[in-house]
This record gives C-alpha cells, structure tokens and sequence, in this order.
C-alpha cells in the first residue's frame, strides 16, 4: 500500500509549463486547469504546497492582467480612439464626457461637506447636530459600500 496518497498532477512539470503559459495568455485557472485535466482547487492546493509555483503563477496571472493595457497603449500611439479610451480609464474626473447636469464624486463630496457645515452652524443643540451628523455618516457609508460593490461587479 502507497503511503503517500496518489502522486500530484502538476507535479509534472510539462502540464505546470502548460497551465503556467495559458494563463499567462489571458485563459484563467479554470480553462487552463481543465485542459491539462485537473481542477481549479488543485492548482490552489499546488501554489499552497510549493511557493514557487505559487509565484510563477502569479506572475503568470499578472502578465495576462498587462497584455491588453500593453497592447491599448501601442494602439493609443496611433489612434485616437484608444488614446481618448485610456484617458477616460484612467482619468475619468478630467476625460469621461458627462451631462452637464451631473456632478463628479469630487463636487458631490464638496458639495455634502458644505450642507454638513451649514447644518452644524444652523442647529445649536449639541445632541442634534451630532444625531444628524451621524446619520449622515451612515448614508455616506452605505453610499460608497454600495459603489465599490457596483464597481468590482463591473469590473
């Protein structure tokens, strides 16, 4: 009887290379898991077990994540779609077009901590102003929770 349990898939190194390089190319874990014929946790288990699979995997995984934004920024060198594309990506206070009727995160804040002020000036009773200011506090919070979890869905 063998002590050691069946022997690790991706301990040959040949279907690691393979794993590695269809990642590194933008197919993800479960694709490229699949195709060497293993799943998605023992290529977790693996990058646990041996650190530097772990770190070829990562590095695999951030050279797909560069690849397009590497290939967006050629193109943004020779056409203006892709230049106008990056800059409203990267920048999007100062490039993303926008209704004129709307306001950027920056104005809306500067807006609210100036109603926040004037409403600490109108109320002169401690307890209320700091009632008010707390609910306040919880819109804001539940605002911006409810944006960042829009904002990695969308990613």
């Amino acid at each position: 009887m063998n002590s050691e349990g069946r022997p690790r898939l991706l301990a040959d190194e040949e279907k690691r290379r393979t794993l590695l390089a269809m990642i590194s190319v933008g197919a993800g874990r479960e694709a490229a898991a699949r195709h060497v014929g293993c799943s998605v946790w023992t290529v977790a288990r693996e990058a646990v077990r041996d650190p530097e699979f772990d770190r070829r995997l990562r590095d695999a995984e951030t050279s797909a994540a560069l690849l397009p934004l590497r290939r967006l920024r050629e193109a943004s060198g020779t056409h203006w779609r892709a230049a106008a594309w990056l800059l409203e990506r990267l920048n999007p206070e100062q490039f993303i077009r926008r209704r004129p009727d709307t306001l950027t995160p920056t104005e809306l804040n500067a807006m609210l901590e100036q109603v926040v002020g004037i409403l600490a000036e109108e109320f002169g009773d401690k307890d209320q102003q700091q009632r008010i200011l707390r609910r306040l506090e919880e819109v804001q919070e539940a605002f911006c929770g409810s944006r960042s979890s829009e904002d990695q869905e969308a990613a």
